[in-house]
């Protein structure tokens, strides 16, 4: 789930965020791999996924984990940046966190943030 997310500033004043996360391995070695969950139409405040994931990582000590948050637009093909997280697989531990959110920018977006669950 993700909490009081920022409207991106493609967005017009009249539309609402229709959330989605990516969920991307980044390594050292080009062997990333992408993942993404379902929209969550007319949601900024609170969506949530409750979906769940798994990687296969060969080199954990140079992988990174990044959620990426978008919101899709029904009348266009692209999707608006929201804001994201990474943190290096290798500092990860088991249970619930709230992640912070940055911009594009690499700003802390204020009072977003994304829960996960690491198991």
């Amino acid at each position: 789930s993700a909490q009081q997310l920022s409207k991106p500033k493609t967005l017009s004043s009249k539309s609402t965020i229709n959330p989605f996360v990516e969920l991307e391995i980044v390594c050292e070695e080009g062997e990333n791999a992408k993942l993404r969950t379902r929209t969550i139409p007319n949601n900024g405040l609170n969506p949530i996924w409750n979906e769940r994931f798994s990687f296969t990582i060969e080199e954990p000590d140079f992988a990174f984990l990044r959620f990426s948050l978008y919101s899709s637009e029904v009348t266009r093909s692209s999707s608006d940046f929201i804001a994201s997280f990474a943190i290096l697989i290798q500092s990860m531990e088991e249970g619930y966190r709230h992640a912070p959110l940055y911009d594009s920018l690499g700003e802390l977006v204020k009072f977003s943030s994304i829960f996960i669950h690491i198991a």
